[in-house]
């Protein structure tokens, strides 16, 4: 490897690396605001550290510079790689304090460390010493490189293993969050006399920012919400989880104290903005409706923060719109309780209601055409009278599908559907 080696004439490893431009000003040169991927340098040469670092000093990936750690053995480079779980690549010298010493230390950090995300790029003066192929398939490495070959060789390994732990990354993220989500949200709908609930739900991608709970809180009263957590992926998840926390909390806390009647749905989004604004990261909000079913008095108190409308239906009537003018939460604090309402309906026998995110209405077909709010409400009058909350949730979200046309949805899709009985 040299350091005069032209970088420039790399021409297939696509737009996401750059190399400055080694005649830009220090001052002039643009702010970098992610953290840098970390590259560790495994050898017992002092002068492979040096030249490295030399010859990639100007390189950034995706618009991230990279960040070099040194190891002289493979006892230290085990030992930082626990301390830095977040490397990204090790340019690992096969032959160090034994002849094999690379390759061992790859075994452990495979197995002992159980690290299988970091990408590993072998590196070696005696490229003879063990057959290319062979090493690749047996130590799950990304390259096997000899230290005498251009820079050129060098930076298609780094980027290329970079793409790779990015990728390696983004799925352990989405596992995650799928894993989490298949836990957060209600399997089974409580039982309620002369009731019906069900919901659904489905994320256009991996894992998405939708929720609902459906919640008894009394032998008569069961809490219904349903809301969105602006952004999608893993940090949508988890503030998902948050959220839900927060709300089994503030019913565990009036169970606890025997005040269960208290619940008031106002009083829930109330407390809810105010940890989230202490929760959320700056511009993220959520939007939530929660309601309260009463059985025996067969009403439904409901208040909004910023959501949209839900509906109570009923065969030969007019769907009537419950929309509170509440704000979203997490933005502001006496804003929002200043905004906020509360109000009560009752449900009358056959009657249904039912909430939705807004992924249903905004649901785009392949040739770009909208379902709207207005086909949303048309789709009611589809529903046969007497049906219960599944049924009814059934026609609705066929009726959306239907206008995707097997296109993919574009943003997260949730309804919850409270009947009834005739």
């Amino acid at each position: 490897m040299s350091p005069n080696d032209d970088p420039m004439e790399m021409n297939d490893l696509g737009d996401d690396f750059v190399i400055e431009d080694e005649e830009l000003p220090v001052q002039e040169k643009t702010e970098i605001h992610e953290a840098p991927w970390k590259v560790m340098i495994v050898d017992d040469e002092r002068d492979i550290h040096m030249l490295t670092r030399m010859v990639f000093r100007r390189v950034q990936f995706e618009g991230r510079p990279l960040e070099f750690l040194s190891a002289y053995s493979g006892e230290e480079c085990e030992r930082l790689l626990e301390e830095n779980p977040d490397v990204a690549m090790i340019l690992l010298d096969v032959v160090m304090e034994t002849d094999d010493a690379g390759f061992q230390t790859v075994r452990r950090i495979r197995e002992t460390l159980d690290n299988n995300q970091v990408r590993i790029v072998l590196r070696t003066g005696q490229p003879g010493m063990a057959p290319e192929e062979s090493v690749i398939l047996d130590y799950d490495i990304n390259d096997y490189v000899s230290k005498t070959e251009p820079f050129n060789r060098l930076l298609t390994s780094v980027i290329t293993g970079l793409r790779t732990y990015r990728d390696l990354k983004a799925r352990r993220q989405l596992d995650l969050a799928s894993a989490l989500e298949e836990h957060l949200f209600t399997r089974k709908f409580p039982e309620l006399e002369g009731y019906d609930l069900h919901a659904r739900t489905q994320s256009a991608y991996e894992t998405g920012g939708d929720f609902f709970e459906i919640l008894p809180i009394s032998n008569h009263e069961t809490l219904v919400v349903l809301g969105d957590v602006s952004g999608k992926g893993l940090s949508a998840t988890l503030y998902v989880s948050a959220v839900l926390s927060m709300i089994r909390a503030q019913v565990e806390c009036f169970k606890s104290v025997d005040r269960l009647d208290q619940i008031r749905p106002i009083e829930m989004l109330k407390v809810l903005n105010r940890l989230l604004i202490k929760t959320l990261q700056r511009g993220k909000f959520v939007t939530m409706f929660i309601g309260i079913l009463d059985s025996e008095s067969h009403s439904f108190r409901f208040s909004s923060a910023g959501h949209c409308a839900a509906f109570l239906c009923q065969a030969g009537e007019t769907p009537k719109a419950l929309k509170g003018e509440g704000m979203v939460c997490g933005l502001c604090g006496e804003p929002f309780d200043q905004a906020a309402s509360e109000e009560s309906v009752e449900m009358p026998k056959g009657s249904w209601i039912v909430i939705n995110s807004d992924g249903l209405t905004e649901a785009n077909n392949v040739r770009g055409e909208v379902y709207g709010d207005e086909a949303y409400m048309n789709s009611f009058s589809d529903v046969p009278a007497g049906s219960n909350a599944k049924e009814v949730t059934a026609v609705i979200w066929d009726q959306v599908m239907d206008h995707l046309e097997r296109g993919a949805l574009s943003d997260d899709c949730t309804l919850v559907c409270i009947s009834r009985e005739p």
